[in-house]
């Protein structure tokens, strides 16, 4: 994400063609804002019924109204830690969809590596494992595609590497993601990466399945 940790709770629920640099429209306090509001979603995220598990923030700090009927996290997130992550917009500038797309193709390669050297590494994490996503407004036209990665909770590398990754492709956050005790339910924090500040924000309830937002880095 463009350039700090804030907590969401995101509830599961049911293209810029631009050759030349596009108006730098962010600032911290923009970019927080967006962050938070933010929905998400995971393209073959492993174990889904759905190819597109797509969610929303929501702000209360009661049981999720989501639907019944609704599709559920998969159950081994239970078990990991998760995180969301791009190469779009360094540094929070709007930049190009050709430029983005090259970025993100040197981001997979490198998130590629990371969850290898996991998976066949000393100390396997067989939790490791990544998938594509990506974040959007339902304000505006606003979207950066992105990949989200998973290790076990156990792997007490696994955010600082992803920290570092996101530095390296001058972001200022990623997402880290949390169970939060049932299957339609999931904590969202935003975690600092260029950008350190951090803001608290609770949220709540939605109408499938949740992601609650804290802190912003």
């Amino acid at each position: 994400m463009g350039t700090g940790s804030t907590k969401t709770t995101l509830s599961r629920s049911g293209n810029n063609d631009d050759d030349d640099e596009k108006e730098d429209v962010s600032s911290s306090a923009a970019l927080k804002e967006l962050w938070a509001g933010a929905y998400d979603a995971w393209i073959d995220c492993p174990g889904s019924k759905e190819r597109i598990l797509y969610m929303k923030p929501s702000w209360s700090d009661g049981a999720s109204s989501s639907s019944k009927s609704s599709s559920a996290f998969p159950s081994w997130l239970k078990n990991a830690q998760t995180f969301a992550l791009t190469a779009h917009n360094p540094y929070g500038k709007q930049t190009s969809d050709a430029r983005n797309a090259e970025a993100n193709e040197k981001l997979e390669e490198k998130l590629r590596s990371l969850v290898k050297k996991r998976r066949e590494g000393e100390e396997v994490d067989a939790a490791a494992r990544y998938w594509r996503s990506f974040g959007f407004s339902s304000k505006d036209d606003w979207r950066e595609d992105g990949f989200a990665a998973a290790f076990s909770l156990e792997d007490e590398k696994a955010e600082r590497d992803i920290v570092e990754l996101a530095k390296e492709f001058e972001q200022g956050a990623i997402y880290k993601y949390r169970w939060m005790g049932d299957e339609r339910r999931m904590e969202r924090k935003t975690v600092g990466a260029l950008m350190p500040e951090t803001e608290e924000r609770d949220g709540g309830n939605g109408d499938c399945g949740d992601v609650r937002e804290t802190g912003r880095g």
